[in-house]
């Protein structure tokens, strides 16, 4: 069902609308693998990290509740894909990694996923691409001044709080 650009909600011309028919068309997308948008986003990062991350770091970095994200782990876990891991210095972290069969899993999910991006990516002249991620950055950050917040949150500046959380609601992710 595709939406329309002039919808009432998204107040005019708004780019909201577009932004949910990216998230629908990704939803769509992700079906074939079972994996969810934010799914997908906790597979990144963790394929991305090298050495797992915690779930309330992943739940930070992807602006998630740490409950939510602690709901993908188990359904990632349940399907054999990530295990936790005890840090010999602090019993307190525990970062999620892959299994064999997760990196797997993911190798192939994000190469996919890449390639379609790169692929729909090629409508744009490498001018209008760089031109609509410059808008699209722009755009962004005009909300957060708006909403009052300087700028956007650094997913790569520390929180120690959630760096040293044991985050009860992730107990029954798999334990290595």
């Amino acid at each position: 069902m595709a939406l329309e650009p002039n919808v009432h909600w998204a107040g005019g011309n708004a780019p909201l609308p577009y932004w949910r028919r990216l998230n629908e068309a990704f939803t769509v997308y992700m079906r074939q693998w079972n994996l969810s948008v934010n799914a997908y986003a906790v597979l990144v990062l963790i394929y991305e990290s090298g050495d797992g991350l915690e779930p309330a770091r992943l739940a930070k970095m992807i602006g998630l509740k740490r409950q939510l994200v602690a709901i993908i782990l188990r359904d990632l876990a349940k399907r054999g894909f990530v295990v936790r891991h005890p840090n010999a210095e602090d019993r307190r972290r525990r970062p999620v990694r892959f299994t064999r069969a997760g990196a797997a899993f993911a190798d192939r999910v994000i190469s996919a996923v890449r390639a379609v991006q790169s692929k729909a990516q090629n409508i744009f002249t490498p001018e209008e691409a760089a031109r609509f991620r410059e808008y699209s950055s722009r755009y962004v950050d005009a909300i957060y001044a708006i909403a009052g917040v300087a700028e956007a949150p650094d997913p790569e500046v520390p929180d120690a709080k959630a760096e040293t959380a044991d985050d009860a609601d992730t107990q029954d992710v798999a334990e290595a």
